[in-house]
């Protein structure tokens, strides 16, 4: 029996320490993960294992090419994790970003795991203010939680923040109370499935010359899904806008849905490495065209897998009444090569649009006025967009059904020849 209970007391004495062990085996797969796909260099990392608590400090180095890495190009992340006693106490984790200077202390995480591997941090942020050349961005204090449950890998955010403030040359842009909910789960394909939501409570868009009209939102909300079957991936994107504000004239309330559909996994993951890859090594702005060119071959390869781009639901509140629409986008079923991609008008010929808009008779006269205005047909055509559109004596709404393919655009079955088209100067 003294065997035993010895036994039993060095095996309950172990769990600590293994758990430290567990706990530096995540932290260095997280290194190898995380940092080279956000283009971040880890200089240096450090981890001190104790029996019942450890430390951990890693040095980063941010990308100089990324618009607002930081105020500094090199950042500290240090860990202090106290083992706790599993089941029965928790494992805590106390997480901060510093300078590398230790002078200033950027983001605080805080992180309890529990026996069964569902850990839930919370986390706040100090008002931080970036400028990078003539460009200033202001962010309030930013607080937010996340919890992963498992085995189901299943991940939960809450993120918000009061204000944010963009400021430029030309504008500046401010929006408050922004909040960010989502509910994701992790997929062998390494996207995320699930659904995210973006709300900001107002936003305004102001500008610092005359010759810019001010724009104002109330109460925007963003919905996101991902949806994975089999190989692909479908992203549908809801935006709904009660109110919009540009000048003095108020619209509202607007929604629009964007979905991508039948996005083939597998060359997406391709596409999206070999252009991390790329910028991994930092090449100088006159090399973006060499990046494109060596991006061809994936964006060949997800062409022949026929994806789409849709509008499924769009409306428009205006004075004149409410604009509804639809438009779907794809290229012909067709082999694509290296020539296809880099001659624009193959391009254009292999591209079908279908688009149907439901519109008031007093707003579609507006839009044939300023068609007429900023892009007139060619005279010699003999052909104006009035024609093209008809307007009945006494119907109050008209439905236009726009059709581009094999390069002939065609209004409401009426070809317009895109090759005679011009643009007013």
């Amino acid at each position: 029996m003294t065997l035993v209970t010895s036994l039993l007391l060095i095996l309950i004495s172990l769990i600590p320490y293994w758990t430290g062990i567990e706990a530096e085996k995540q932290l260095d797969h997280f290194n190898q993960v995380f940092y080279p796909a956000m283009n971040i260099q880890l200089i240096e990392n450090d981890y001190q294992r104790g029996w019942f608590e450890s430390q951990a400090q890693s040095t980063l180095e941010m990308p100089k090419t990324l618009v607002f890495s930081s105020p500094h190009h090199r950042l500290v992340v240090r860990h202090e994790i106290d083992h706790g006693f599993l089941p029965i106490q928790p494992t805590l984790i106390h997480t901060q970003l510093q300078t590398d200077t230790h002078e200033t202390t950027l983001l605080q995480i805080n992180t309890a795991i529990q026996g069964n591997g569902e850990s839930i941090s919370t986390f706040e942020m100090k008002p931080l203010t970036f400028q990078e050349e003539k460009i200033h961005l202001q962010l309030q204090e930013l607080q937010g939680k996340v919890r992963i449950q498992f085995p189901s890998t299943l991940a939960q955010v809450e993120l918000h923040n009061p204000q944010i403030q963009l400021t430029t040359e030309i504008y500046q842009l401010l929006m408050q109370n922004v909040s960010l909910n989502t509910e994701l789960q992790a997929t062998p394909s390494e996207f995320l499935q699930g659904v995210g939501y973006l709300t900001v409570e107002q936003s305004d868009f102001l500008p610092r010359k005359q010759q810019v009209t001010p724009l104002h939102f109330k109460k925007i909300q963003l919905v996101g899904h991902n949806d994975i079957l089999s190989d692909y991936l479908t992203t549908a994107i809801t935006l709904d806008l009660p109110y919009l504000g540009i000048g003095t004239d108020s619209y509202g309330p607007n929604r629009g849905k964007l979905e991508l559909r039948h996005w083939h996994i597998p060359t997406l993951n391709a596409l999206i490495t070999n252009f991390m890859a790329t910028r991994q090594q930092n090449l100088l702005p006159s090399s973006t065209y060499l990046t494109l060119f060596k991006l061809i071959p994936d964006g060949i390869n997800l062409l022949q897998h026929h994806p789409q781009v849709a509008v499924t639901d769009l409306k428009i509140n205006t004075v004149a009444g409410e604009l509804q629409g639809t438009m779907q986008l794809q290229f012909e079923s067709t082999q694509f090569n290296y020539f296809t991609l880099l001659n624009p008008i193959e391009l254009f010929n292999r591209l079908q649009v279908q688009a149907n808009i439901h519109l008031p008779r007093s707003l579609l006269a507006t839009i044939i006025n300023w068609a007429e205005m900023n892009f007139p047909l060619p005279q010699e055509q003999g052909i104006r967009w009035d024609k093209l559109i008809t307007l009945e004596p006494n119907a109050d709404y008209f439905s236009i059904q726009l059709q581009l393919e094999k390069g002939v655009f065609q209004v409401n079955g009426k070809p317009l020849s895109i090759n005679y088209y011009r643009l007013r100067k």
